[in-house]
C-alpha cells in the first residue's frame, strides 16, 4: 500500500499545477480541476514533487509547479509554489498550509499563500493574499465526498470572494478500480466545469482517463513507481487548442 500512497500524492500536484496521498490520486492531483488538499490528512511519508506542462505546445504559456509534504504537527504541512508564462509575461504563486485528520471519517486543510503577476516591460505588479480550504468524508471504504475553495482572496473592505469551488465523489468500484466524479466553478467561467475520470491500478503503476468540460478537454496519463520514486507522463487535449504533454516526478520517504 505504501507505494500506491506515493502514485496518489504525485497525482494531486500535476493536475492543479500544483500532488496528494491515497485518499487523492495521482491523476487528482496534477491533472484534476477538483483538487482538495485535505486529501493529503494522514499520509506517513514526506514528499517532494514537480511538474512541467507545455500548454498546448506554446513555450510562452507553460507551467511548472513544485509541491513539497510532511508529516508534522500531528498532521501534515505542505508548501507549494507554481510558476505560469515567460519573461515577458508571467504569474508566481507560493502556499503553505496544514491538513489535519478530525476523525475516523473526516480531514480538513487550510493553506494561505501569495500571488503575483508581473509585466516587466510595462513595469506592472500585482501582489495579492490567497487562501484555500479543503473538507474529506469519508463515507465508508468505498466512497469518498470532498468539497474545496480555492483562491480566497478579499476585495475591498467587506467583499471576501472565493474565485475556485469544486465538489467531487470518488468511488471504489473493485480493488484497483477508481472512478471520480465532480464539478467545479471558477469566477471567470459562466458555467461549471463537470469533471470525470476512470483509474486503473497496477502493481506498481496505473492509468487514467479522464474528461472535463467548461472547457472541454481530455487527459491520459501513465504513471509508475521504482524505488523512492514515481513518474507520471500524461497528455491533455483541448479540442481547438491541441494538446499539452506533461511530465511529472516525485521523491517519497
Amino acid at each position: 500500500m505504501k507505494h500506491r500512497k506515493g502514485i496518489f500524492i504525485l497525482i494531486i500536484f500535476f493536475f492543479s499545477s500544483g500532488l496528494y496521498a491515497q485518499e487523492v490520486s495521482f491523476s487528482e492531483l496534477f491533472w484534476s480541476p477538483c483538487t482538495n488538499r485535505a486529501l493529503l490528512a494522514g499520509t506517513s511519508t514526506t514528499s517532494l514533487s514537480g511538474n512541467l506542462e507545455n500548454s498546448f505546445l506554446i513555450p510562452q504559456i507553460s507551467k511548472a509547479s513544485l509541491f513539497f509534504s510532511k508529516p508534522a504537527f500531528n498532521s501534515n504541512v505542505y508548501l507549494s509554489a507554481s510558476r505560469f508564462g515567460y519573461h515577458h509575461f508571467n504569474e508566481t504563486s507560493f502556499t503553505a498550509g496544514i491538513s489535519k485528520v478530525l476523525t475516523n471519517s473526516i480531514s480538513i486543510s487550510s493553506g494561505l499563500g501569495i500571488s503575483g503577476t508581473r509585466v516587466p516591460e510595462n513595469a506592472y505588479s500585482e501582489f495579492i493574499l490567497q487562501a484555500e480550504l479543503g473538507l474529506l468524508c469519508r463515507m465508508n471504504e468505498k466512497l469518498k465526498v470532498s468539497v474545496a475553495a480555492r483562491d480566497i482572496s478579499r476585495e475591498g473592505e467587506r467583499t471576501i470572494n472565493m474565485h475556485h469551488v469544486s465538489f467531487i465523489i470518488q468511488y471504489t468500484t473493485a480493488p484497483g478500480v477508481t472512478i471520480t466524479g465532480g464539478l467545479s466553478k471558477a469566477t471567470e467561467t459562466r458555467t461549471p466545469s463537470f469533471f470525470t475520470q476512470f483509474v486503473y491500478h497496477l502493481n506498481r503503476s496505473f492509468v487514467f482517463v479522464s474528461m472535463n468540460t467548461a472547457p472541454v478537454q481530455y487527459s491520459l496519463g501513465y504513471a509508475w513507481r521504482k524505488r523512492s520514486m514515481t513518474y507520471l507522463l500524461g497528455m491533455k487535449y483541448h479540442n481547438q487548442l491541441g494538446p499539452s504533454p506533461a511530465f511529472a516526478a516525485q521523491w517519497e520517504n
